[in-house]
């Protein structure tokens, strides 16, 4: 279905063989709604009672949620126990966004469980909570994207308007090839120190080199909805700076 998704599952048919997993599993009250002898176990425990005792479930993943602030490896879990739910997910998105990749629906949505199981409020909703991740993490997906489409319009008005303009500003940002070289009026940006660099980067690499928004969060570190809103925020300023170069 995904490489990505392919990836998680090959990650995890060695998982136990971690001793840092072994050791967190070994830590668990013998008395514990999610003591298992295998992390492998535990997932598939989550799973199956998911099935005929919801309730059961719910106890399994607070307890793994109460966790995840001292440890990774419960968070890891927990996104394992909820996967089969994120290639639903993926397969109606594949199905409704024919121009992304599923790799990269697959990348953004992985990293959306985790973060939303990391800031999961257990107090505010303790029942339901697979179905509770799994929905938000798809909902918010799809309003960023419909934002990001908008963005994407606005920033063509803006860019369409500068033609009209100042049609030499605009064709030194539209590269045939992207390399080193990012343009004289980039480099003006650049140098001028209108916006941190990396988000400067981040809005050529995404509006002009055509990299997805979800690859660079992944390799910047950065959750998606921190991306979109710093390249929005770096074109806001980069359109005033070029419309005070216009009028110098």
């Amino acid at each position: 279905m995904s490489e990505i998704i392919d990836a998680l599952d090959h990650e995890w048919a060695t998982y136990d063989r971690r001793r840092d997993v072994r050791a967190f599993m070994a830590r668990i009250p013998p008395d514990s709604p999610i003591a298992s002898p295998t992390a492998a176990a535990l997932v598939a425990s989550v799973r199956s009672t998911g099935f005929v005792d919801p309730d059961g479930a719910d106890l399994m993943l607070a307890e793994l949620i109460r966790l995840v602030p001292a440890s990774p490896i419960a968070q890891r879990i927990v996104v394992q126990a909820l996967l089969p739910g994120v290639c639903n997910i993926v397969k109606r998105l594949a199905e409704t966004e024919k121009g992304v990749a599923v790799d990269v629906q697959a990348a953004e949505i992985v990293s959306r469980v985790g973060v939303r199981v990391a800031s999961y409020s257990l107090e505010r909703r303790p029942r339901f909570i697979a179905m509770n991740v799994l929905r938000d993490v798809e909902r918010d997906y799809r309003t960023c994207r419909k934002r990001e489409a908008a963005d994407e319009l606005r920033f063509s008005y803006r860019l369409s308007n500068l033609r009209h303009e100042d049609p030499a500003a605009l064709d030194a940002l539209e590269l045939a090839e992207f390399r080193a070289d990012i343009g004289p009026a980039i480099e003006r940006a650049r140098r001028a120190r209108v916006v941190p660099e990396r988000d400067l980067v981040l809005v050529v690499e995404t509006r002009f080199a055509e990299r997805d928004t979800s690859e660079l969060a992944l390799e910047q570190r950065r959750t998606p909805d921190t991306i979109r809103r710093a390249r929005h925020r770096a074109e806001g300023r980069l359109a005033s700076f070029y419309s005070r170069e216009r009028a110098a």
